[in-house]
Parts: structure tokens; C-alpha cells; sequence
């Protein structure tokens, strides 16, 4: 893979991130797969500072067939 940019500099990555956006350029020729639809859900996300200790694994109990 090559990234070409303005004033003709070219590098060619081991990992590229594609951060941009919901219309994302990057993802559009990469995979092609036209723009986003909506599919009737929603995600929020968030970052909340917290001050406590770490769990540790299986400490969690989401109920049945439940993965945390």
C-alpha cells in the first residue's frame, strides 16, 4: 500500500488508520462498500475518567450466554 500526499510525498505504511469519519474516504477505497446505512441502532460511546481498582477476570457477572 502507498499514501500518496499533497506536494508529491510518498510513504508506504505497515498499518494504516483510517480516522475520517462516517463518510470515511479511506474506507471507500479500501473496501468499497459505498456509504453508511442506517440500520435502525445506535451506539454512544465514552470515555469517563474513573478512579478504582482493576477487576480481576470473572469478577463480572452479566447473567447467561453473557460476555464481559
Amino acid at each position: 500500500m502507498s499514501v500518496y500526499f499533497e506536494g508529491g510525498t510518498k510513504i508506504s505504511p505497515d498499518l494504516l488508520i483510517g480516522a475520517d469519519g462516517i463518510n470515511s474516504i479511506i474506507r471507500n477505497e479500501l473496501i468499497g462498500d459505498g456509504k453508511p446505512r442506517y440500520l435502525r441502532s445506535m451506539s454512544w460511546r465514552a470515555v469517563i475518567k474513573c478512579q478504582q481498582a482493576l477487576l480481576k477476570p470473572g469478577q463480572l457477572y452479566g447473567g447467561e450466554d453473557v460476555n464481559i
